[in-house]
C-alpha cells in the first residue's frame, strides 16, 4: 500500500484495521467501444427540456440501442447549453447554478447521487461540500478520481429547498437529462450514492442497509450502490461498510478490465 493511499485510509479513521485488497495487474485505460453502429440524427434545437425517451419505466436508464444513439447524438456542448436553461420543474425558481455533472466525459463508471446541496449549488459541481470531500477519499482510496476516471451526476440537477428528498416529480423531470448523460457515456458500473439514487435507478424496493454493495445487471451495464457520504458523516460508524463497498467496486471494475484485456 503507498503512503499516499495509507494517509487518505487514515482521514477516514480506516486504518489499521481496513487495508485495500492486493489488486490485480491489468490494463486500465481499455475501453469497449459501443457495439452498435451510430445513426445519423440531426441534434435537436436546444431548449427548455431535456429530450425525452421512450422509455414507460420512469426509474430506467436503460432505452432502445436506437433510442440511445439519439440520445447520445446531443453531445456534451450542446447538453451542457441545454440543461442550463431547463425549466422542467419548480426547483429551477431558487436555484443558483444547475448542477449537471462532473468529470471524464469517456468515464466507464459513473456515479449517481440525488441531488445538489448549499455548496453544490453555489459552486455548480455535484459533491463539493463535506460529503464530497470524503467521497473524494473513498475514490482515492481505490485509484478512482472525479477529474480522470470517473463521471459524478444527481437524479436532479436543482437544489432542492433545505437539502430535502427531491419529490417524485422534481425527479421525474429531470430523468431525461440523466438518461442523455447514460447514452453519452454508455458507463459499465452505475454506482449509486444513497437510497434515493438506488430505489430510482436500480429498483423501487432497494433496500440500502441491507443490499449496498452487491451488484444487479442490467442490459450490459453492472448496477451497485454504497451508503451516501453525508450518511456517513452523520454515522462514522458505517464508514467501514462503505468502504467495503468500494473495495467490492475496485474488484469489479478490474474484473471487467481483466475480461477486457483477454479479448486484444
Amino acid at each position: 500500500m503507498s503512503l499516499e493511499r495509507e494517509q487518505v485510509l487514515a482521514e477516514m479513521g480506516l486504518t489499521p484495521q481496513w487495508t485495500l485488497r492486493e489488486q490485480p495487474s491489468v490494463a486500465r485505460d481499455v475501453k469497449i467501444m459501443p457495439t452498435c453502429d451510430p445513426v445519423s440524427v440531426t441534434p435537436p434545437v436546444v431548449s427548455e427540456k431535456p429530450l425525452r425517451s421512450d422509455s414507460h419505466t420512469v426509474s430506467s436508464l436503460l432505452v432502445t440501442e436506437d433510442r440511445s444513439d439519439q440520445l447520445a447524438s446531443v453531445g456534451w456542448t450542446e447538453f451542457r447549453q441545454s440543461i442550463a436553461e431547463c425549466r422542467a420543474c419548480a426547483l429551477c425558481t431558487e436555484r443558483q447554478l444547475v448542477v449537471p455533472g462532473v468529470g471524464d466525459e469517456q468515464a466507464d463508471w459513473l456515479f449517481i447521487g440525488e441531488g445538489p446541496g448549499a455548496d453544490e449549488d453555489a459552486q455548480g459541481e455535484p459533491f463539493v461540500g463535506a460529503g464530497g470531500q470524503l467521497l473524494d477519499k473513498y475514490l482515492a482510496a481505490v485509484d478512482l478520481d472525479r477529474r480522470t476516471n470517473i463521471y459524478i451526476a444527481n437524479i436532479v440537477k436543482c437544489r432542492p429547498p433545505q437539502n430535502r428528498d427531491p419529490l417524485q416529480e422534481e425527479q421525474e423531470a429531470c430523468m431525461d437529462w440523466l438518461r442523455n448523460q447514460t447514452a453519452l457515456l454508455r458507463p459499465k458500473i452505475i454506482v449509486c450514492l444513497g437510497r434515493i439514487a438506488a430505489m430510482r435507478i436500480i429498483k423501487p424496493d432497494f433496500k440500502i442497509t441491507r443490499e449496498h454493495g452487491q451488484f444487479f445487471k442490467k442490459g450490459n451495464i453492472y448496477m451497485t450502490a454504497t451508503l451516501h457520504p453525508a450518511a456517513l458523516l452523520r454515522n462514522p460508524a458505517q464508514k467501514p461498510a462503505a468502504f467495503d463497498d468500494f473495495l467490492k467496486l475496485r474488484d469489479k471494475i478490474d474484473e471487467l478490465q481483466a475480461d477486457i484485456s483477454k479479448t486484444y
